[in-house]
């Protein structure tokens, strides 16, 4: 296992392009993602590092071509590859470890590997992650937008499902935020296995399911959905059904230029939008499940 090299890629970008140039990365399978927002200079250093045997490796010409394809939309980005090459096993988690930091994703949320301590605050919401290959660590905008969704609903005294649960970390919020019953679900083995350490790491009791066609029963108060929306689409029943009428859903993991998509696809669903979380590159949606009279 130590032997295994991985692909490390080094990127100075400005800042009006680091989520873009951090979601083009993500989406490869990316198995480690240091983002260092150097605000006084205006721009970001992104370190991604990629497992060359199970995902293909990045070329210099595609991440030139991808940085070329994105000026119509950032006429005034800037971007340079510092490093394209490839490091032992060790090495990367090494470097990946030092750069996570704790971060703050709204004012009482925070987020922190299990390898860094951080002192409480008595209002605060510490949330303990450790990512390892599965998605949510509330870096990504998607993810902390569903944060600030729960919050924002209020979790005390609910039946709480997180559908596509990754690293667990919705799951993991709603249960600290007061839930009286969380269910998580995913259908991938690494992803249940790294939630289930979470789990313990941060004292929860969280329900673990790994399906694909998963329906909750009884139906939650809230589901949170921090899929793609292709998946929304494609669980939507799922999703639907594992929803109690008069509850709230998060939908979540939506790319802007599919908003209208997205509205197009929900408006003859019984869901009022009752709110949007939108970011440079993210839009989430808090919707309110309408009873069947009503309309």
């Amino acid at each position: 296992m130590l032997s295994e090299k991985y692909q490390r890629i080094i990127i100075a970008c400005s800042n009006d392009i680091m989520e873009v140039f951090s979601n083009f990365l993500l989406e490869r399978n990316t198995g480690g993602l240091v983002i260092d927002d150097e605000k006084l200079s205006g721009q970001t250093i992104i370190t991604a590092y990629l497992h060359p045997q199970k995902d293909k490796p990045f070329t210099q010409k595609e991440i030139n071509d991808f940085f070329s394809k994105q000026l119509s939309l950032f006429p005034d980005a800037k971007y340079k590859l510092i490093s394209l090459d490839y490091i032992k096993n060790d090495d990367w988690l090494a470097g990946w470890k030092e750069s996570f930091v704790p971060i703050h994703v709204t004012d009482k949320i925070v987020v922190r590997p299990s390898w860094r301590h951080y002192h409480v605050r008595t209002d605060e919401i510490e949330i303990v992650i450790d990512p390892k290959m599965a998605f949510g660590t509330g870096h990504h905008q998607s993810t902390a937008q569903c944060l600030k969704a729960l919050e924002k609903i209020g979790c005390r005294g609910k039946r709480v499902l997180d559908y596509g649960c990754g690293t667990g970390i919705l799951a993991i919020a709603a249960s600290k935020m007061g839930a009286a019953e969380v269910v998580a679900v995913d259908i991938d083995r690494e992803a249940i296995g790294c939630a289930k350490e979470n789990f313990a790491l941060n004292n929860v009791d969280v329900q673990l399911i790994r399906a694909s066609d998963f329906v909750a029963c009884p139906p939650c108060d809230i589901v949170a959905a921090n899929l793609s929306i292709d998946q929304i689409i494609e669980l939507y029943n799922e999703l639907d059904e594992s929803l109690k009428d008069e509850g709230f859903i998060i939908f979540s993991g939506i790319p802007c230029q599919d908003r209208q998509r997205f509205l197009d696809y929900i408006n003859d669903k019984p869901y009022i939008l009752k709110d949007d979380l939108t970011g440079s590159e993210w839009i989430s949606y808090i919707g309110l499940k309408q009873k069947p009279n009503q309309s």
